[in-house]
């Protein structure tokens, strides 16, 4: 009888132990052929221009870049055609660590020029600081994003960080270490909100 509730006891804590391991969140996973599914759904924000994922504009100080990068995120907040390409409607937050002021205009004069309510905009900006090298700041920003899916009803589709020096204040945006933790962090940041 002592050796039926040993047998029991050893059974539960055996079921104990598997059920936290499958509960416990893995890096890395794998799918047989078999199991694979074709994802067609969502795979562009601007159709063969900008697809879903992690990306970056990059180029010289004042070429840009803001300008280019906003007129394209405003027009896939509204759902409008980029430059002659079909986009996905999208919650869009844009991360105005550099000049907020000035992105808030930008995005008045913008939906003005295209006739367009700045309530009807999926669009949320962002302002302060953070630093993607750090855990907590990414997991702050993380909190943010969720506040903003909650209140908006939707997921955040597009991020755009303005800018990465601006982000990682401090850093070497040309030393692998600096950039590797952005990148891994960002990354994390992506499969969460994915």
């Amino acid at each position: 009888m002592a050796s039926d509730h040993l047998t029991a006891v050893a059974d539960n804590v055996v079921a104990l132990q598997a059920k936290k391991a499958a509960s416990k969140p893995r890096r890395l996973n794998f799918a047989f052929a078999g199991d694979i599914k074709p994802q067609t759904n969502g795979l562009y924000l601007v159709k063969g221009l900008i697809p879903s994922g992690l990306l970056a504009v990059f180029g010289h100080s004042n070429s840009g870049k803001t300008a280019v990068a906003g007129d394209m995120a405003l027009h896939i907040a509204a759902g409008f055609e980029y430059r002659g390409r079909r986009t996905r409607q999208a919650l869009v937050v844009w991360a105005a660590l550099e000049a907020p002021d000035s992105m808030a205009n930008r995005v008045v004069a913008w939906s003005s020029h295209h006739n367009i309510e700045l309530g009807e905009l999926r669009w949320a900006m962002l302002s302060g600081s953070l630093d993607l090298r750090h855990a907590n700041s990414v997991k702050e920003l993380a909190e943010v994003l969720g506040d903003i899916e909650a209140q908006a009803g939707e997921p955040v589709v597009l991020l755009v960080i303005d800018t990465l020096a601006r982000a990682m204040p401090g850093a070497n945006e040309n030393a692998s270490e600096d950039m590797g933790a952005v990148i891994s962090n960002l990354g994390r940041l992506l499969a969460e909100f994915s």
